[in-house]
């Protein structure tokens, strides 16, 4: 990154990787839980 995190950019940075991994995970998790049950019928 081309960014230098100091400390007052440390906190948000972290809340946006949270925030980013948090909204992947929910993207995914129904994706797959779709196919299983695709799986079952």
């Amino acid at each position: 990154m081309a960014y230098v995190i100091t400390k007052d950019a440390t906190l948000p940075t972290l809340m946006t990787l949270i925030f980013v991994v948090a909204v992947t995970r929910l993207a995914i998790h129904p994706m797959w839980k779709k196919d299983k049950e695709a799986e079952e019928e």
